[in-house]
């Protein structure tokens, strides 16, 4: 009876005496799988709903009220909420495995066309948005059968067999390495927000923080807009471009209010620094973007 009390009483997975529920240690649930299969059902249960709160608190507390999300976890209140690390990709996950499952025409984000004519086919590369607002509309034509260009087709053609393998290739490195490319803009992010914010004496980590939870906002809104616009695209496009130019409004508002609420100065100087951050960072997607666009023809001319 005493070993079986003894055994009860610690953590099965540390060995730490418990004095409730969780261990203090190693945080493990008290429960015996060994039990019945009730047991395991139920604590999968709480996991899945408990997590659920915390996907409802976080997300509700991030999008109502600008920049305090971010606030409270430096204040230490982190059980109540997702990690900022983890909401960011899981967010991010989301945006892209809908702009996969959407099309892109009607999306009209990114598009690649071959486009021929009996007397001069070439191969073009139109590079539209992303999503809303993530990369500039531009234009690239490469005319792989110009004289000057023959290098270039040949490789292409040794490396992918035909120019149409070559642009669906091209295609999908580009979604495979954008995702990549947006994670790595936001510590530059950061990095600008130090430099602006250099007096206030919040550490590098801080301005981290605040700037996964502000793209995640981003990714959110990118979200919302593309899942409109398909429907609202065919259906009514003059309701399509309002409710764009609207969510556009909110997301430069919340923007804003996040930037005043966190870092607490006067709304003139958040104004000229949120002009200057905003600036700056467009400047870093738009050369982050045009790289990852670049990669993979870099990676043809090189083989």
């Amino acid at each position: 009876m005493n070993v079986d009390t003894q055994k009860i009483s610690r953590c099965r997975n540390c060995g730490t005496d418990l004095h409730a529920p969780y261990c203090s240690v190693c945080g493990q649930h008290d429960i015996d799988y060994g039990q019945s299969f009730g047991v395991i059902f139920r604590d999968f249960l709480d996991s899945v709903f408990s997590f659920d709160a915390k996907v409802f608190r976080t997300i509700s507390l991030l999008l109502t009220r600008p920049g305090e999300l971010t606030f409270r976890f430096l204040q230490g209140k982190r059980v109540p909420y997702l990690n900022p690390v983890r909401l960011y990709f899981s967010v991010s996950v989301l945006l892209f495995l809908a702009v996969r499952l959407l099309h892109f025409e009607q999306a009209d984000t990114l598009e690649f066309r071959l486009r021929h004519n009996s007397a001069h086919p070439g191969l073009p590369l139109e590079i539209g948005q992303a999503t809303p607002g993530l990369t500039p509309r531009s234009a690239a034509n490469f005319d792989l059968d110009a004289k000057q260009n023959a290098w270039l087709k040949k490789r292409v053609l040794r490396k992918y067999g035909s120019e149409e393998a070559a642009a669906r290739m091209i295609v999908n490195d580009f979604w495979d390495c954008l995702p990549v490319t947006l994670f790595l803009c936001v510590p530059v992010f950061a990095l600008i927000l130090k430099v602006l914010y250099h007096q206030n004496g919040k550490p590098y980590l801080a301005h981290l923080l605040f700037s996964f939870h502000l793209q995640t906002v981003v990714f959110l809104w990118a979200i919302v807009l593309l899942v409109l616009r398909v429907p609202l695209h065919s259906w009514h496009p003059g309701l399509e471009r309002w409710i764009g130019a609207i969510f556009n409004l909110w997301l430069i508002v919340y923007s804003l209010f996040a930037q005043h609420r966190f870092y607490g100065e006067h709304w003139i100087k958040t104004g000229l620094k949120f002009f200057a951050l905003q600036s700056s960072y467009i400047a870093v997607i738009i050369t982050a973007t045009l790289l990852t666009v670049l990669a993979p023809l870099l990676m043809i001319v090189s083989g």
